[in-house]
């Protein structure tokens, strides 16, 4: 099984840089042009190239993907990191560590600091994608906790995966968007 996910983590790693090296030579709206890439992180790096694999496959089966993005022990969670995506009115489309949230619509969903998530979300996809600050169910603590994910925007769809912070990391990213 180790060996199965270093596989999984090393082809994750390749798509990653295929999708970035594509994007840089795009000026498309469906790349990741002025996009820019903070890793914050190993668990950051991580989200990042869940992301990147989810777009692969999507592009490989379309929306067929998000079936296999759900699948609860799938190749798309990792631990508490684990991909996502949404339409741009806040329905889940994929989910892979709560696929009984797929088909709701979350576009009113707050945290325990008032922040609406989706919206948050959405904001960093409609900049070309970023990091969005919330407070999320942690799939392995069962626990909210303060995520980051990383989110793009792609076919009209938005797709993310994050990590989850310490409150002191939370609280210095937090301050350093202002």
């Amino acid at each position: 099984m180790q060996t199965k996910r270093l596989m999984w983590l090393a082809l994750t790693s390749v798509i990653a840089l295929c999708l970035l090296a594509a994007a840089c030579g795009n000026d498309d709206d469906s790349s990741f042009a002025g996009t820019e890439l903070v890793l914050r992180g190993t668990d950051a790096n991580k989200a990042q190239q869940q992301v990147a694999a989810a777009i692969y496959r999507y592009n490989q089966i379309g929306e067929a993907a998000f079936d296999e993005i759900s699948e609860a022990d799938g190749p798309f969670i990792e631990g508490e990191i684990y991909v996502y995506v949404i339409n741009p009115a806040g329905v889940v489309l994929a989910h892979a560590a709560n696929p009984s949230l797929v088909g709701q619509d979350l576009s009113d969903l707050e945290d325990s600091d008032g922040t609406l998530i989706i919206q948050g979300i959405l904001d960093a996809a409609n900049e070309g994608g970023g990091w969005a600050l919330y407070r999320f169910s942690n799939p392995v603590s069962g626990n909210e906790e303060p995520k980051d994910s990383w989110v793009v925007p792609y076919d009209g769809h938005v797709f993310g995966s994050g990590d989850y912070l310490t409150e002191a990391e939370f609280e210095e990213l937090q301050q350093a968007q202002g």
